[in-house]
């Protein structure tokens, strides 16, 4: 793009006033994680590319119920909401990462890296079988390293609900009735569009 043609604002659409020619933006928080404001943006003409984002986090609380440690690590945003999470969390804390495909191991070397101990992470793959990779040998060999490392990994896992205790994530509802307990549920399941963007329009 030609220089000062263009420029780039992280947040998230609030609000579209189609009659002002508006979208409202809340800014994302700053590096120290102090609040971002919300920008005015006028426009000639509107382009909306949303892609897809996960939408299992949505199914489980609805958009007006949000509970602590509940994440979808798709954006710098939400990365960086969970890397402050774990932080405060206790070194026991158990952390579940739901979902089927490289993103899921993505996120559990992420969670080893910040110091959560293998022996706490449980990876709930919601098919029949955890096969992160399209190369079956590279996806045995990778399975095999979360074995070796500790990380528990479960099949036929799909979540039904979660439960909370002051908005704060306790345990998750299986569809099977079971429940597993855990202070952080990483989601990188289903995708779907953003039903935010899509409210607000």
């Amino acid at each position: 793009y030609p220089r000062g043609r263009c420029q780039i604002i992280g947040g998230s659409l609030e609000a579209l006033d189609r009659q002002r020619q508006m979208v409202l933006v809340r800014e994302d928080p700053d590096s120290h994680g102090q609040a971002g404001g919300l920008l005015e943006l006028y426009y000639d003409y509107l382009i909306v590319a949303p892609g897809l984002v996960d939408t299992t986090r949505d199914k489980l609380l609805g958009l007006n119920a949000p509970v602590e440690g509940l994440f979808s690590a798709r954006n710098l945003h939400e990365e960086q909401a969970l890397d402050a999470w774990v932080k405060a969390q206790a070194p026991a804390a158990h952390t579940c990462v739901h979902g089927t495909d490289v993103d899921v191991l993505i996120a559990v070397q992420r969670l080893l890296t910040l110091g959560v101990g293998a022996e706490c992470i449980t990876v709930l793959c919601p098919a029949a079988e955890f096969q992160p990779l399209p190369d079956a040998k590279a996806c045995k060999l990778a399975l095999m390293a979360l074995h070796n490392e500790g990380v528990k990994t479960k099949t036929n896992c799909k979540v039904a609900s979660v439960e909370a205790r002051h908005q704060k994530i306790r345990a998750i509802v299986l569809q099977d009735g079971s429940s597993v307990a855990c202070a952080t549920l990483v989601t990188l399941g289903e995708l779907g569009v953003d039903s935010q963007l899509f409210k607000a329009l």
